[in-house]
């Protein structure tokens, strides 16, 4: 593709964004990008409310465990990841259905279960830090992907968990969980940021320096 072609495709893709609302619903945006539906909760389903049940005795069990053996990471940043396997095996302890989604670890969802029905669910893991729920910090995304873990039409919850931190010897911290949110990801919004963006590597590469200096 050569710059005209590049600039026309791009321009088309700018004006297009422009377009889209200020505010757009998980639902939306994922059957946008993998062309499944997002299944929303219905209040009076017996069916739904027995999977909620199931999802939050086995977040209380999650929770309960971290109490006896705490997740230990060197960084805080990490912690958010090993939540995933220890709410897998406390849906398995409850005897739940509960496997990785096809597609790899990495990327959105972290979880795909299924209830007492046999119905398929996502489940998205998060941790969230004292005095952090109510911010505007960025902590949910999608993103395009030509492996998509998203491959069935499905109920979309996130687990949230509250979590508490406390030392440990030689720089490592362990981290447990206060409390933890069910959150039925189908009506929430969010938005698209439209960004062009480069990296150090390319902004100082030895082609584009055209002068430096140094003490």
């Amino acid at each position: 593709m050569n710059e005209d072609e590049i600039g026309i495709v791009f321009g088309e893709a700018v004006e297009a964004y422009r377009k889209l609302p200020s505010s757009i619903t998980v639902a939306s945006a994922i059957f946008s990008l993998t062309g499944h539906k997002v299944i929303p909760l219905e209040d009076g389903n017996p069916d739904d409310k027995a999977l909620i049940d199931q999802i939050r005795i086995a977040a209380d069990h999650c929770m309960r465990s971290l109490e006896t053996d705490p997740i230990v990471s060197k960084r805080v940043n990490e912690v958010g990841n090993l939540f995933e396997p220890r709410l897998k095996n406390s849906c398995e302890q409850i005897g739940m259905r509960a496997e990785w989604p096809a597609g790899g670890r990495s990327g959105y969802p972290d979880l795909l279960v299924f209830d007492a029905a046999n119905r398929p669910t996502y489940v998205e893991i998060k941790t969230v830090g004292p005095g952090q729920e109510g911010t505007t910090f960025r902590s949910f995304y999608l993103s395009p992907s030509e492996n998509s873990k998203v491959r069935m039409d499905a109920r979309h919850l996130l687990v949230a968990f509250a979590h508490k931190s406390g030392a440990v010897a030689e720089g490592l911290t362990s981290y447990s969980a206060t409390a933890f949110k069910i959150v039925d990801l189908s009506g929430v919004c969010g938005n698209i940021k439209f960004e062009y963006q480069s990296s150090n590597k390319r902004l100082y590469g030895k082609d584009q320096v055209v002068a430096s200096g140094a003490l």
